[in-house]
């Protein structure tokens, strides 16, 4: 085994920790704890949430606001988006960039050996 934990092929030999078998010791109880919060959580409340926070939004919670267009925007920033309360006694103006979206590059053409 090389002083950088690999083989002679370069693949991590099997002394080295980061190799497969050397997992997260907590990722199993992690998952437990996600299957459980998933098994407990339905859409009804799911859905209500959601309509608390628009809700809470409407009513000029800016950090409602914030969150419920990270969530469906996206965490942005350059924007200057008004909302104005409908009796017009608040007007909110939050700041977002829409998403960086980039198209994966082609592959050139190489020539197979």
């Amino acid at each position: 085994m090389a002083s950088d934990g690999h083989n002679s092929n370069g693949r991590f030999a099997k002394s080295n920790t980061a190799a497969a078998g050397h997992r997260n010791p907590n990722a199993r109880r992690v998952q437990q704890f996600y299957n459980a919060l998933i098994s407990a959580v339905s859409v009804s409340d799911i859905e209500f949430v959601v309509r608390k926070l628009i809700k809470m939004a409407r009513g000029g919670d800016l950090a409602a606001v914030r969150e419920l267009l990270d969530r469906t925007v996206g965490k942005t920033e350059k924007i200057t988006l008004e909302l104005q309360h409908e009796d017009e006694s608040k007007v909110i103006r939050f700041s977002f960039a829409p998403p960086q979206i980039s198209k994966p590059e082609k592959p050139q053409n190489s020539s197979k050996l």
